[in-house]
């Protein structure tokens, strides 16, 4: 949704556009509501996602070795539920930046 096409627009910027043009948000903007007791769980995960190493190809997944370090600096206790859902939240993340990264490649046409 970030990522910029020929003209340099990215989606998010063209939707915003179309929304204030119509005076209607567009469906692709409308994002789910995140329960109030959630919140801290989404901006730990936006933190380590922050600090992401890559391999070259794209963004590695967050380890184990990464979360510890993080709660030990932090000085968080994240319960094992919690790490769970940050992995889970990272394997959706790098799932959806895959399929941005796929759509930018140019297509291979044989002739």
């Amino acid at each position: 949704m970030h990522v910029a096409d020929e003209q340099g627009n990215t989606k998010y910027e063209l939707l915003t556009r179309f929304s204030e043009r119509t005076g209607k948000t567009h469906p692709d903007l409308i994002q789910p509501e995140m329960d109030d007791s959630l919140i801290y769980l989404w901006g730990w995960f936006i933190e380590l996602n922050a600090q992401r190493t890559s391999n070259g190809f794209g963004g590695n997944p967050i380890q184990f070795v990464d979360i510890q370090a993080w709660a030990l600096l932090t000085q968080r206790s994240p319960t094992p539920w919690e790490i769970k859902t940050i992995r889970r939240l990272d394997q959706v993340w790098l799932r959806e930046i895959g399929k941005i990264n796929d759509s930018q490649k140019p297509s291979k046409k044989i002739k």
